[in-house]
């Protein structure tokens, strides 16, 4: 059972198969935690929802695209104390080669590859999984 203290969300590594490069998506100015930060897309989990029926969901809202919850592997999870609350991260990867989708949650996007991806503020929950990835 998850610890009710801890909020639980998941993320995705959208993968594109032709650019060999994994989406990051910068959070708004607009956003209450975390502006500016470059992340996986992704959210809460809502009561009664799966990781993988959330993470659809998510994904639908923030990027405008449906992403098949059969195609959603598991990657990794980890947790991370932020000074407002403690978050646990679930990852997912998804293999796509999707060049349109729509920004809701954030401004701006970046394709990424292992040597590029350090050149961005990443959310620090986000982080650890990088070695997951590449």
């Amino acid at each position: 059972m998850a610890n009710t203290d801890v909020l639980q969300v998941v993320a995705l590594a959208l993968f594109h198969p032709v650019r060999k490069r994994y989406l990051i998506v910068r959070r708004n100015s607009q956003q209450t935690s975390g502006a500016g930060h470059w992340e996986f897309p992704g959210g809460k989990i809502d009561a009664g929802e799966t990781q993988t029926q959330a993470l659809v969901r998510e994904i639908l809202e923030e990027l405008g695209f449906t992403a098949i919850e059969s195609g959603l592997s598991y990657v990794h999870s980890n947790q991370y104390k932020y000074p407002q609350r403690t978050v646990e991260l679930h990852l997912y990867k998804y293999e796509k080669a999707i060049d349109e989708f729509l920004l809701v949650d954030h401004d701006l996007h970046a394709w990424v590859d292992e040597s590029e991806i350090a050149g961005f503020q990443l959310a620090p929950a986000d982080i650890p999984f990088i070695k997951y990835l590449f």
